[in-house]
């Protein structure tokens, strides 16, 4: 466990502000849980105080910006890439992270408090919220929502698999008991993937053969946020409007259209003539250079919470003999990896965790660069041919260091060839077929996982069945042990030794190579002002919290 969250700094804006993501132990977090303040009123004074500018400027905005690629089905009981932004904006949780921290506040809840054996949370809720449907979200909804996500037993599934049942004693409280301690359960109800409220009258209207509303969710939505998905032409584009009937106050942007553009070079141009308001991610590093020093745009430059990172494929390949794999390992130059795509802006990893959320140096990265081992190993075996795949949504920086790893080893006598994976063929690598894994895999976020706690990375990224993010299927019964051991802790202390012990065996087997944090880099228009970011996902901004000059 690590409650330690985060002590480097995350920058903020073109001008470098740099906020730094405060020390939280066990026990803060228990007093601040009962602080009726620690909640809602962090998010409500936010909306006023954007309320109370939007006024000032220009309303009823259409806000105009481009997908990196096709976004999975917008379905908040999954996983999903580039549809996140679509499912933050139209549904709301009981918690989100304060902006810029690994601090709790409230959404849709109030307070709260926690008991102290970490068994039993219990959540005050908003009064008078509504669904799109018009239904209100109530306690009782909350039940449900907990429900349909176990019952669609997809990736975030585990958040609600240490539930013991949920209760609603009235409509403005919301009980959850857990079957065991687990220190890490408020940064499943703040993350990104969080347990979200969806209306239990539109899935059970619009369930089909048992599924839960899947199908109907592809195109449309059931939530509580300030906005509602109104259109949805697969690969091309996607339209949302705003909820009149929203909590908050009226946002200054009323519609958006998102269009789907992979080419980084035509991104950069709808934004230069003004067919974009803002690129909220996927150009290269070069390019956030350039739109930095340009006083006609405002650049968010930030360091994300994951580390961009290799991974080696134990099972099936010629990685899956392991002195070649630890060769392969060592011959790769991180530094010179890293300096080819991002100019020396992102140093080598000096953990093998991320220290977005492990103390630093608290768990070492200990192999060191050395070619030659890889060197003599192709003289006495012979050289093999390896297939190096990389994810699309890192856009031109990961094809540039996905490059500069085949150079390197081709440099070495292997033979090297890339692929770029989409989203969606990466996700499924887990579950395919074992040959058709490529041999190593360039992607970002390794151990941040789903939220500013490691349990959350371990447990979608290495644990034995998980899906999606566990690429090649690793399995290890140990690891599986120690992370579930690390969560009934109730120190730091002592579930940092569960967590070292499986740094250990990661080390040993050669499963990951991390580089470094990755950059995830926003471009808006000067006009476009007060840009709220996501704490974990960078890229991620709230549209209700805009302002536009007139």
């Amino acid at each position: 466990m690590n409650l330690d969250l985060d002590r480097r700094k995350f920058l903020k804006g073109g001008g470098g502000l740099a906020l730094a993501l405060p020390t939280l132990s066990l026990s803060a977090i228990l007093a601040a849980c009962g602080d009726s303040g620690s909640g809602g009123a962090a998010s409500g004074t936010t909306n006023a105080a954007t309320a109370t500018t939007a006024a000032a400027k220009r309303t009823n905005v259409t806000l105009r910006f481009p997908f990196v690629q096709e976004m999975q089905p917008p379905d908040p009981d999954t996983y999903m890439g580039e549809g996140m932004q679509v499912v933050q904006s139209c549904y709301e949780g009981l918690l989100d992270y304060v902006p810029g921290t690994a601090t709790f506040r409230g959404q849709l809840a109030e307070k709260w408090e926690v008991s102290s054996d970490l068994l039993t949370y219990t959540f005050h809720l908003k009064p008078g919220v509504k669904f799109h449907d018009g239904t209100p979200a109530d306690a009782a909804s909350w039940v449900k929502s907990f429900q349909r996500r176990l019952d669609r037993n997809q990736g975030p599934a585990y958040m609600i698999a240490f539930v013991e049942s949920t209760s609603a004693p009235d409509p403005t409280t919301f009980i959850i008991k857990l079957k065991e301690p687990n220190n890490a359960y408020l940064h499943y109800l703040a993350c990104p993937w969080r347990p979200f409220a969806v209306s239990p009258t539109a899935i059970a209207a619009n369930s089909v053969n048992g599924d839960f509303g899947k199908a109907w969710l592809a195109t449309h939505d059931a939530g509580t946020g300030p906005y509602m998905l109104t259109e949805v032409v697969p690969a091309t584009r996607y339209s949302l409007e705003v909820f009149k009937d929203w909590w908050g106050p009226p946002p200054a942007v009323t519609h958006i259209d998102i269009e789907v553009i992979p080419d980084a070079a035509t991104r950069r141009l709808k934004l230069e003539s003004g067919d974009f308001d803002l690129v909220p991610k996927g150009f290269s590093y070069d390019d956030l250079l350039h739109f930095k020093s340009d006083s006609g745009y405002k650049t968010y430059i930030n360091s994300a919470a994951g580390l961009i990172a290799v991974y080696f494929n134990l099972n099936s390949g010629v990685l899956a003999d392991p002195e070649l794999r630890a060769a392969v390992m060592q011959a790769i130059d991180r530094k010179a990896v890293l300096d080819g795509a991002y100019q020396g802006a992102i140093t080598p990893s000096n953990s093998i965790f991320s220290e977005a959320v492990v103390p630093p140096g608290r768990f070492p990265f200990n192999t060191k660069y050395d070619p030659t081992v890889l060197t003599k190993l192709i003289k006495a075996k012979g050289a093999k041919s390896i297939d190096l795949a990389y994810g699309s949504s890192g856009g031109a920086a990961s094809a540039r260091m996905a490059e500069l790893i085949q150079t390197q080893l081709s440099a070495l006598g292997m033979k090297v060839t890339t692929r770029v994976m989409s989203a969606a063929q990466t996700y499924a690598l887990g579950t395919g077929p074992a040959n058709q894994r490529p041999d190593m895999l360039l992607a970002s976020n390794w151990s941040s996982g789903d939220a500013l706690h490691l349990d959350t990375g371990l447990r979608i990224q290495v644990r034995t069945g998980a899906t999606l993010l566990n690429y090649f299927a690793y399995s290890d019964a140990k690891v599986d042990a120690e992370m579930d051991a690390a969560l009934r802790e109730p120190t730091d202390d002592l579930a940092n030794k569960h967590y070292q012990t499986i740094s250990d065996i990661l080390h040993a087997q050669n499963y990951v190579l991390p580089l470094g944090r990755d950059i995830a880099g926003l471009v808006t228009d000067k006009g476009v002002d007060d840009v709220v970011l996501n704490s974990y996902l960078r890229y991620i901004f709230a549209p209700a919290s805009l302002t536009f000059e007139k």
